[in-house]
């Protein structure tokens, strides 16, 4: 299983570090400092595969040997972008996915990126079951680019989720506050 791709996060701090594995399947991340992290590892191709694994705590002073992360088959999230909403097309979107927890809502965790097409669809196999807000940027030529809040919350169930219909609004930016 050589060339897969593996990212590590770092709890709050939201440091992300990347490493490829090699043909066995082992990878290696030499500067890793102290601290619990969560290791997400994917494929691409034909099957689409995705493993995770939370709450590695690493003491910064020796090596952490003989993890191994399950991999399975990956959920596939797919779906629109109501395009009416642009006043022109834009030159690059994306959106950013966040990761929240129902009963705990002030934890947040970054849960990836998807590029939008031209077109307004996307297609993502890069997160898991969960709920997610999701926040859509656009680019208008060099210096021009806006963000768009989607409302309300997406559910993704382990099936996966598709033909999500998604109505971006434009974010409204904050008056400024008196005194500053």
């Amino acid at each position: 299983m050589r060339g897969h791709s593996l990212e590590q996060n770092l709890g709050e701090d939201e440091f992300w570090n990347g490493a490829q594995t090699d043909e066995h399947g082992a990878f290696e991340l030499p500067r890793a400092r102290a601290g619990t992290y969560r290791f997400t590892v994917g494929t691409n191709g034909e099957k689409p595969l995705r493993g995770e694994l939370h709450d590695v705590r690493v003491d910064g002073t020796a090596p952490v040997t003989g993890l191994r992360i399950q991999m399975n088959a990956a959920i596939t999230v797919s779906g629109r972008l109501e395009m009416s909403v642009f006043s022109r097309q834009a030159d690059w979107m994306g959106m950013m996915l966040t990761s929240v927890d129902p009963a705990h809502p002030e934890k947040r965790s970054d849960a990836g990126w998807v590029q939008v097409q031209a077109d307004g669809t996307f297609t993502t196999n890069e997160i898991g079951a969960g709920t997610y807000e999701l926040r859509l940027y656009a680019g208008f030529g060099e210096s021009d680019s806006q963000e768009y809040e989607v409302p309300g919350r997406i559910e993704v169930s382990p099936q996966g989720v598709r033909d999500l219909y998604l109505r971006p609004v434009k974010k409204q930016q904050e008056p400024p506050r008196k005194g500053r």
